[in-house]
This record gives C-alpha cells, structure tokens and sequence, in this order.
C-alpha cells in the first residue's frame, strides 16, 4: 500500500471485531525522509474502545523553504493488545512529492518585450535566463 501527500497525512485503520478495549502501538521508520526534518511523530498508540473498529494515525509532514525530490518513509502497525491480531499490510510507504522547485525556476532577465527596427544588417540578440531558488541538477532549457 502507498500513499502520496504534500502537508497532511491522517491513516485510516480498522479493526474486524468490537469487543473489549485493544491498543495498536504504530512506529515511523525513516526512508530518504528524515524524522524532524521531513516528519514528527515517530511513534504511538492508538486505542480502540469496546465497540469502536475504526481510529486513525495522524502523521504532520514538515514543510521547509529547501527544495528536495521525492522523499519517503514507512508507517509499521508493531503489536495490539487485548487479544488482537494484526492483519495485512502491516506496513504502509508514504511518499512525499517533489517541493520547493530542487531544479530551480527559470525567466528572462531582460524585458518581456523587445521591438527592434528593422535593421539593414544582420543583428544578433542576447537573452539572459536566470536560474532561481534550487540548483539540483543539471537542467536544459529549450525553445517551444
């Protein structure tokens, strides 16, 4: 199972019987999103009172002005108490889309209109593109 978030992410969980209390206990394990840098909670518990099937694990994603890819981590469902088994998956993978442009963002530095006279020679025109924010990679950047 995947997940794809940019701010929030709140997993829904469910349980098949009803009777008497049960604790899921749950940890967050680090991918290329790093805990306190990308994430918050690393772990927890969630209780399910007598009656109850469903509660959810709320996740906060951290957002940062520093442009990065694609990031993940994992979400585990660990142990339950009160009788309970766990069923599958165990495991979910939450991916945190690409932010803050890492390549960077791309204009003209000159002026968005030029008019040039008609001259009686050939003339060459220069325009500057300036790269802003992210310098990951090297990026091309090409005429429609």
């Amino acid at each position: 199972m995947s997940v794809v978030v940019v701010e929030k992410c709140l997993f829904y969980i469910s349980i098949g019987g009803s009777l008497g209390v049960v604790d899921v206990v749950f940890s967050v394990q680090n991918g290329t999103a790093i805990l306190g840098e990308d994430f918050r909670e690393s772990r927890g518990t969630v209780q399910f009172t007598s009656g109850q099937t469903t509660s959810f694990i709320n996740i906060t994603i951290l957002d940062d002005n520093v442009p990065e890819q694609r990031d993940y981590f994992t979400v585990s469902l660990d142990s339950v108490t009160g009788g309970a088994k766990l069923a599958s998956p165990k495991t979910v993978t939450v991916t945190i889309e690409t932010s803050d442009d890492p390549g960077g963002l791309f204009g003209f530095v000159n002026r968005s209109q030029l008019t040039i006279v008609n001259p009686s020679l050939s003339a060459d025109l220069s325009f500057v593109i300036q790269r802003e924010g992210g310098a990951e990679g090297e990026v091309e950047v090409s005429g429609i």
